[in-house]
């Protein structure tokens, strides 16, 4: 271990390169319904590391990396059309309703 440190190390570049194709799967396929179990089988890599390496790079866990680029997206529909909060949730895949409640309570 300590004779070849950068084998062992978890910050490779390659894993930096693979955290952030994820984060674009993720930004690209928010409105659909996303799993860590889902993620790690197309990657190929355990549900644990991924999580440990996404936060590492990302500074989120994936849940709230993905839960974040949803509520960015409800801004944008709340501000620029006039759906209503159920239409909205519908569209982005939020399927628990007091995720809206508990920003505006």
């Amino acid at each position: 271990y300590r004779i070849y440190p950068t084998l062992f190390s978890e910050s490779t570049g390659e894993n930096t390169s693979l955290i952030y194709k994820i984060q674009k799967d993720i930004e690209n396929n928010f409105k659909n319904e996303l799993s860590l179990d889902e993620i790690s089988d197309k990657y190929h890599i355990s549900k644990f590391h991924l999580a440990r390496m996404f936060k590492k790079v990302t500074g989120y866990s994936p849940i709230d990396y993905l839960i974040n680029c949803r509520l960015s997206e409800a801004k944008k529909y709340l501000y620029t059309t006039t759906l209503p909060i159920k239409q909205i949730i519908d569209i982005l895949s939020f399927f628990i309703l007091f995720s809206f409640q508990l920003i505006n309570p």
